[in-house]
This record gives structure tokens, sequence and C-alpha cells, in this order.
């Protein structure tokens, strides 16, 4: 026959040994809050001083917890940072996209579709590498500056520049990502068209 075993440890024998234990999370800081501190001084640092050395310091933190403890002014400065071509801050925010939703999400896309006029090649090689997915790169490509909203000749301009940035990148590794950006702004292009062509029939004839 099985048999079975209970333990009976008196409740008082519990309570000796609950109140000597030490009081580990008042005796030391706890390793997740050094951890999101350092992560935070260190994004710091690289939003100030955006160069390699400050780089290859902040990527062994860079990941999903760090990137989660930034806060919304740490996230556009990067943004800015992007925006204006800098190399480093494009590679550490790339992989985090996917973790942004709404304008923060947006406002990212907006700086990666900046970035490419910059460097189409490291934005290609971005998709190559899958730091950048598909989607996201076709949105960045076709997300274009705010203040060309309505301009429909001015954002057919933004997006041959673009189009011929990717044509000028000649990377047989690049070809599959470069395919793919060109067929996503040609689709919008020709939505922009279509926009532009009905602008112009709703204005009124001249008298």
């Amino acid at each position: 026959m099985k048999r079975t075993y209970s333990v009976h440890f008196p409740i008082t024998c519990l309570l000796i040994l609950a109140n000597s234990a030490p009081n580990l999370s008042a005796a030391e800081p706890s390793r997740g809050n050094t951890s999101s501190r350092k992560c935070s001084d260190a994004v710091t640092l690289f939003v100030a001083t955006p160069t390699s050395h400050n780089y290859e310091d902040i990527r062994p933190l860079m990941g999903d917890t760090c990137w989660s403890t930034l806060t919304v002014k740490q996230i556009q400065s990067l943004d800015a940072l992007v925006a204006a071509g800098n190399k480093f801050a494009a590679q550490l925010m790339a992989p985090h996209l996917r973790q942004l939703d709404g304008g923060e999400l947006e406002d990212a896309l907006r700086a990666f579709g900046r970035y490419s006029i910059h460097d189409m090649r490291d934005f290609l090689s971005l998709v190559a590498s899958r730091a950048l997915t598909q989607q996201e790169a076709s949105d960045a490509l076709t997300m274009l500056p705010l203040e060309l909203d309505d301009q429909f000749d001015a954002q057919l301009a933004a997006l041959r520049t673009r189009r011929t940035a990717v044509e000028n990148v000649h990377d047989s590794q690049l070809q599959a990502a470069a395919k793919s950006a060109l067929h996503a702004i040609d689709a919008f292009m020709a939505e922009v068209e279509t926009a532009r062509s009905g602008q112009n029939s709703a204005k009124p004839l001249p008298q």
C-alpha cells in the first residue's frame, strides 16, 4: 500500500524564521532597479554624445527590458538622432520599434524615413538583417514630414528622392530589401497621384 506523509510544522517556528530572515529588499536595491538605472544613465549619455564609444557601451544593455524603462523624452531624443542620420541611434532603435505604438511609433517611423535619405544602404541593411521588419520599412519610407500634408507635389518629390536613393544602392545582398522598398514607394506614389488628381478636379473653374 502506498503511503503518504504529512509534515506538520509549528506556526510559532514559522514566525520565528520569518522574523529572523534578513530583509534583503531593504538592505540593498533590487537588481532590477540597478539595471534600469544603469540603462537610463547610458541612454542619457548616448543621447548627449552619440559617439561610437558610447554606442558600444550602451549596446549590451539595450534589451527589451532596458527599452521598456525609457522615458518619452529619451525616445524622442533618439528619434531626433535617427532623423538627423545618426547610424548608431538607428541601430539601437530599429529592433525596438515593435514595442512602440500610436504616436510614438509614427514619430519613430517618420524618423527612419528621414534616416533613409541620409544612408539608404544602412537603412536597407537594417531590413536585410531583420532589425527592421518589411512592414516597418515600407511604412517608414512612405511616412513623410508633417509639413507636407496636402502638398501633393512636394510629397511626390520627396518620394522620388527616396526612390532614387534606393536605386543607387548596388548590393546583391540587399536586392530583396530594395525591391520591397521600391514596391512600397511606387504604391504610395500612385495613391498620392490619385489624391492630387482629385484635388485638381475639385478646384473651381476660372470665370
